[in-house]
């Protein structure tokens, strides 16, 4: 049987872990590779197999393949609440298109702006991005949750 682990984290912790995906988010909006790079802890363990250097050749593709998003002109950050595979996590969701739209967390992909969107929940060890899954399920906030409980 599998059992989660639910700690707590300090004030301080919550700060940092913060500042860490801000980070991840804007140098992911300037698909500065690099700066991924250095944000990603050396040990980690990336979307459920890769190493770092395999998660740095990953983003690479997302931010320099042809369609990639270094040639997406509109962000749009929204966040919620992962159901799987880190529960309770917060999802980061970065949409990237061709065209000024606002879609609600969640939807889906809209293919008249070439829109593109990745949702990304992260764990944390020493100042340094330890994992990155992209979660299936996931909603906007927590009220659903608390309610169906």
């Amino acid at each position: 049987m599998h059992y989660q682990i639910i700690g707590r984290k300090t004030e301080e912790e919550i700060k940092i872990n913060s500042r860490i995906i801000e980070d991840f988010v804007i140098a992911f909006m300037a698909s500065d590779v690099k700066r991924i790079g250095t944000l990603l802890h050396t040990s980690g363990k990336f979307f459920g197999r890769y190493n770092k250097n395999k998660t740095i050749g990953y983003f690479h593709r997302v931010f320099f393949e042809k369609d990639g998003i270094q040639f997406k002109p509109y962000f749009q950050i929204n966040t919620g609440i992962s159901l799987d595979p880190l529960p309770g996590a917060e999802v980061i969701e970065i949409r990237c298109s061709d065209e000024d739209i606002r879609q609600p967390f969640g939807k889906k992909a809209a293919d008249f702006a070439a829109e593109r969107v990745f949702h990304f929940c992260f764990t944390f060890l020493g100042g340094r991005i330890f994992s990155i899954e992209q979660p299936k399920s996931m909603q906007k906030d927590r009220k659903k949750l608390i309610q169906s409980n």
